[in-house]
C-alpha cells in the first residue's frame, strides 16, 4: 500500500511539472527512461568500443553540474585518464589531441575554459581495479561522508566496468555480477 501511495505522489508531482529524480543531461534518455531516481540500477551494455564508460561520464558530469554528489569507480581507467575524457567531452577537443600533445591555441583555451567549469564540481573518483566488493563498498562509503562534510549529496554512483569488480570466489559469472550489482 505504501508503495502504490508514493508512486501515486510521484506520478503527480511530474504531473505538476514539480521536480523528481535527477535527469541525466540527455532529454532523449530521459524521456525513455525518466529521470535517476534513488535506489535504481542502470546497466549500460554494449560491444566494446561503443561508448558506455562515455556515456557514463557525461550522465555523472551533468548530474554533478546540478549540485548533486557523484562517486565514479573506474576498474580500468586512471582517475588521469578519466579526467582527460571528461576535459575532452566538455571542451569538444579530441582526446588523442590531449594525449599526443597536438593542441592548438583554440584547443588550449577550450581545455582551461573546460578545467574552469569543471573544478570544484562534487565528483570523487575512485580508480582501484579488481577491488573486491566489500572493499569497494566501504570506500563508497567514505566517499559518501566525504561528501556528506562539503554539503553534497551522494546521488550517483557510477561504476564503469561492473564484471571487473571481483565478487565471491567460486561463483558462476552470471551470479557474482548478480551479486555485485
Amino acid at each position: 500500500e505504501e508503495a502504490l501511495i508514493e508512486t501515486l505522489k510521484r506520478s503527480e508531482a511530474r504531473f505538476k511539472g514539480e521536480d523528481v529524480g535527477i535527469p541525466t543531461g540527455i532529454p532523449e534518455l530521459d524521456t525513455i527512461s525518466g529521470p535517476l531516481e534513488p535506489g535504481q540500477l542502470w546497466v549500460i551494455a554494449g560491444r566494446p568500443g561503443m561508448g558506455k564508460s562515455a556515456l557514463g561520464l557525461q550522465i555523472a558530469l551533468d548530474v554533478a553540474k546540478r549540485g548533486y554528489g557523484v562517486a565514479l569507480v573506474s576498474m580500468e581507467m586512471s582517475r588521469v585518464e578519466l579526467a582527460k575524457r571528461q576535459l575532452s567531452a566538455q571542451s569538444g577537443v579530441f582526446s588523442e589531441k590531449i594525449r599526443d600533445g597536438k593542441i592548438t591555441d583554440y584547443d588550449y583555451d577550450a581545455l582551461v575554459n573546460a578545467q574552469t567549469q569543471m573544478r570544484g564540481l562534487p565528483v570523487w573518483i575512485q580508480d582501484d581495479t579488481g577491488s573486491p566488493i566489500a572493499l569497494l563498498r566501504s570506500k563508497v562509503k567514505r566517499l559518501k561522508v566525504q561528501a556528506k562534510r562539503r554539503g553534497v549529496k551522494l546521488a550517483l554512483l557510477v561504476v564503469d566496468y561492473l564484471q571487473l569488480v571481483e565478487g565471491q570466489k567460486g561463483q558462476p559469472r552470471e551470479q557474482a555480477i548478480a551479486a555485485t550489482s
